[in-house]
């Protein structure tokens, strides 16, 4: 018995090496992709976007963001057409009532992010910071910056590293593994801090285990900035780098 489960064992192993080789450099070839198609774009609006950053920070972001958003998009489709063989539409894009279910998750990113302010506010853990007059004018182009900023947030999150890691390894790594690199996505804002580390980890847990493109991340601009320690603030995650809005330009 002993020399029939090693063998069993040592199968089971290979099988294993060999769904996390596929998994691994499929990832890896998305990156080159996704960075091979942005690398043109940024390069040639490097000039102009340094310009933007201080001039109009909502027409920057609205053209990085959305740079990243179709770059993934299209690497998405190559890997899903020649690699995967699969349609695209299977990295979240299929499903009906979109509209619904976009103005659903807006409503409840909204909830997310009221319930707790209002909790740490209550208990005066927090001060809001005066800021000059809200720029009601900029608030159209700022809404259409966001929902490009989101649709690339969710593309990257929930798209072809979780479909396929779903497909080839089941739903908890593919999880655990989408939630792991959207955390090293986000890095550079944590400052060292554990808990907004872990925040987006958990976030992005529950994202994927919704499973639905609509289900969008709340984050953006802000009326206003808050003061407090890290724990109640969220840290560099609470004050995403978009542009504060009172310095946004119509």
């Amino acid at each position: 018995m002993d020399a029939q489960r090693i063998p069993s064992r040592a199968s089971a192993t290979r099988f294993a090496l060999a769904i996390a080789w596929s998994i691994v450099w499929r990832i890896a070839v998305f990156f080159i992709a996704w960075g091979s198609i942005t690398a043109p774009f940024m390069v040639v609006g490097q000039s102009r976007l340094a310009g933007w950053s201080e001039t109009h920070p909502t027409m920057a972001r609205f053209f990085g963001d959305g740079v990243v958003a179709l770059a993934i998009l299209v690497a998405s489709w190559l890997l899903m057409h020649f690699v995967d063989k699969r349609p695209v539409k299977e990295i979240g894009l299929e499903g009906p009532r979109r509209l619904t279910k976009f103005t659903l998750g807006l409503g409840i990113g909204v909830v997310w992010l009221a319930v707790p302010l209002a909790i740490v506010w209550f208990v005066r853990c927090v001060n809001p910071v005066e800021h000059p007059a809200f720029p009601w004018a900029a608030m159209p182009v700022a809404a259409l910056a966001l929902i490009v900023n989101v649709t690339a947030q969710q593309l990257l999150l929930c798209g072809y590293t979780f479909t396929m890691t779903r497909v080839r390894a089941g739903l908890v790594p593919a999880v655990a593994l989408s939630g792991l690199l959207f955390v090293g996505y986000h890095a550079a804002g944590y400052h060292g801090a554990w808990l907004p580390g872990f925040n987006v980890f958990l976030t992005a847990v529950l994202f994927c285990l919704a499973r639905s493109p609509q289900v969008r991340k709340p984050g953006g601009w802000s009326a206003f900035r808050l003061e407090g320690p890290a724990w109640a603030t969220g840290g560099e995650r609470a004050k995403p780098n978009l542009g504060r809005l009172e310095r946004l330009s119509p």
